[in-house]
């Protein structure tokens, strides 16, 4: 979730630096930019998540869960 909003929140920006400036080459490049975060910000947020999930790491969903369980054996 929090890569989605990173990359929502930054295309914004983008737009709004090319909107002040103008059509010109500081917008080619931003719009380079913007190609280039959309295809790797999902990429590097999908490596991170799967790498803790591969390292075993618990979710704050899964240890609440867990600690369900637990207190029903109390």
């Amino acid at each position: 979730m929090t890569a989605k909003i990173d990359t929502v929140g930054v295309i914004t920006i983008f737009i709004g630096m090319i909107v002040k400036h103008g059509i010109g080459f500081f917008s080619l490049k931003i719009l380079l930019l913007m190609v280039i975060l959309v295809i790797i910000n999902p990429l590097a947020s999908h490596t991170i998540a799967r790498a803790a999930f591969m390292s075993g790491y618990k979710t704050d969903a899964q240890a609440a869960e867990e600690q369900d369980d637990n207190e029903d054996y109390l």
